[in-house]
C-alpha cells in the first residue's frame, strides 16, 4: 500500500530534479525508459494499526455481524497530513491501437517543475502517450524515437 518515492534522472533540458511518488515502480517503467528507479530514503513510511474484533451493524434493529481482528495500514508521509501523497497528480495513458478508449491508463504523483516534467516525457517516452496534469491539461507525446 506504500509509495516509495524516486529522484527521476535530469535529462535534455531539465533545470531541477523530478520526484516520482507510485507503489508499482513497474507502472512508470511501462511508459517511460528509466533503467534504474532506486527508492530515495527513508523508503516506504506505513503505519500499522490493529483493529480489535467487533460486532457490526447496518442500522439499528439490525442483527450484528461479527468482524475478526485484523491490521489496516495507512500511508505516512513526513511533508503531509495524514495520507495525502506529496506533489501533483499525473495521468499517464497510452491510446487504444483501434478505436476509442485507452490501452493503458495510471496515475502518478509528481512533484517539480511542469516544463521539467514535459522535458522528462519528451525525452523519455516509449510510445505515443497522452499526459494529463492536475489542472486538467493534455498533451500529446510522441515516442522519443519517432519525430512528433
Amino acid at each position: 500500500m506504500a509509495y516509495d518515492k524516486y529522484e527521476l534522472a535530469k535529462t535534455g533540458a531539465m533545470l531541477s530534479s523530478i520526484f516520482l511518488y507510485t507503489e508499482f515502480a513497474d507502472n512508470w517503467k511501462y511508459f517511460f525508459t528509466e533503467a534504474t528507479m532506486t527508492p530515495v530514503t527513508p523508503g516506504k513510511v506505513d503505519k500499522i494499526v490493529t483493529v480489535k474484533a467487533h460486532v457490526r451493524r447496518i442500522g439499528p434493529g439490525a442483527p450484528g455481524k461479527s468482524v475478526i481482528a485484523h491490521a489496516r495500514t495507512f500511508a505516512r508521509y513526513s511533508k503531509t497530513k495524514g495520507s495525502a501523497r506529496p506533489g501533483n497528480p499525473y495521468i499517464i495513458t497510452e491510446p487504444a491501437a483501434l478505436g476509442a478508449g485507452y490501452r493503458e491508463r495510471r496515475q502518478f504523483a509528481l512533484l517539480g517543475d511542469d516544463h521539467d516534467i514535459q522535458a522528462y516525457c519528451q525525452a523519455k517516452a516509449k510510445m505515443l502517450i497522452h499526459v494529463t496534469d492536475f489542472r486538467g491539461w493534455t498533451n500529446v507525446i510522441a515516442a522519443a524515437t519517432q519525430t512528433p
